[in-house]
């Protein structure tokens, strides 16, 4: 029987994946994920986004926000397993996101079997905010690793994971010190549903459920995906562009002179400010990062890394207002008239 599992030709031998293949994956992924999912365009890109970095998040929406449908969806499109557990309540959630190359399997006590591990690519983590400390050590453990463990050979490969950890929208970021926040890529923030879109969702909750939605990707194509975002051009311009904007939230800038910051970004956020930039640029089909695309990824790469002020919070601040001010005061010129330097690849 015939299938549309794959658009385009097969690319997995001797044909890597260029940006416009990228570009084009990721519009059909974006198609697919409409007739599931309703509004949301901002935060789907940016977890296409951080999927293309090999990057972590964290997900803040309220209950109903479709944080699940969302990430369930765009992870089967990408031909990536996924598994969602409860950070208190599901003790599976060592099962899924620890990187031991040696463990014994899973015990399913409910039913007195012994479960085979299972490997999940993207391991959503609810309610984070009520994370026990045996589970927070899992989670770090996995990001740091980068690792899954095979459930048929027993051994440790390498294989995509992303873990996204979810919040609701009034609570405080006390579950992860600072050091710890700084190695989640972004921290995406789902809007509310305008009235037209909250119409439609309900209207399609009435209807029958559509078909099947097939990848658009295998695995292997998706880290050919992840490897042309790497080949993407970044010039010195560029480079200067976020270390500025990341430097301008730290100890001894403007908006810390005003006392409305404790502490800012660090390195590491000028990093992952550049590798969030190629990614959008791979997705709009540009070879070459312009400013626009840092200005773009900022909040979402920023904004969990700031810790404002008493000072500021009685004012009624948040992150995202200092990130304005910070982009608003950046002066910058058009990467059109930069000479071209050969480029860097982070």
């Amino acid at each position: 029987m015939a299938s549309n599992r794959a658009t385009f030709p097969d690319v997995s031998g001797r044909h890597p994946f260029n940006v416009e293949d990228v570009c084009q994956r990721v519009a059909l992924a974006r198609r697919g994920l409409g007739r599931v999912v309703v509004g949301l365009e901002e935060a789907s890109e940016q977890l296409f986004t951080s999927l293309l970095c090999d990057g972590h998040c964290i997900l803040q929406g309220g209950p109903g926000a479709g944080k699940t449908k969302l990430v369930s969806t765009i992870a089967s499109l990408m031909d990536l397993t996924f598994q969602e557990v409860q950070s208190e309540l599901d003790p599976r959630v060592h099962e899924f996101v620890r990187t031991d190359a040696i463990d014994r399997p899973f015990v399913d006590s409910a039913r007195g079997l012994d479960v085979p591990r299972r490997v999940a690519n993207v391991v959503m983590v609810n309610q984070v905010h009520r994370d026990v400390g045996s589970t927070r050590k899992s989670i770090l453990d996995s990001m740091w690793m980068h690792e899954s463990l095979s459930s048929s050979s027993g051994h440790a490969v390498r294989t995509p994971l992303c873990i996204i950890a979810t919040q609701g929208p009034f609570v405080g970021e006390g579950t992860f010190t600072t050091d710890v926040l700084d190695r989640f890529l972004m921290k995406i923030v789902l809007a509310d549903p305008s009235e037209q879109d909250e119409h439609e969702i309900v209207r399609r909750a009435c209807e029958p459920r559509i078909g099947r939605l097939h990848p658009v990707v295998n695995v292997q194509q998706f880290m050919q995906m992840r490897e042309a975002v790497e080949r993407i051009h970044t010039s010195d311009y560029v480079i200067d562009c976020a270390t500025r904007i990341a430097r301008s939230t730290r100890f001894g800038s403007g908006q810390l002179k005003q006392g409305l910051v404790r502490c800012g970004a660090g390195p590491r956020a000028s990093i992952d400010l550049v590798k969030a930039a190629r990614a959008r640029a791979a997705i709009r089909g540009r070879a070459r990062v312009e400013i626009d695309d840092l200005k773009a990824v900022a909040k979402p790469v920023l904004r969990h890394r700031i810790v404002l002020s008493d000072t500021a919070l009685a004012k009624g601040l948040c992150a995202d207002q200092l990130l304005e001010k910070i982009l608003g005061a950046l002066k910058t010129e058009s990467i059109e008239q930069q000479p071209w330097d050969g480029g860097h690849f982070i």
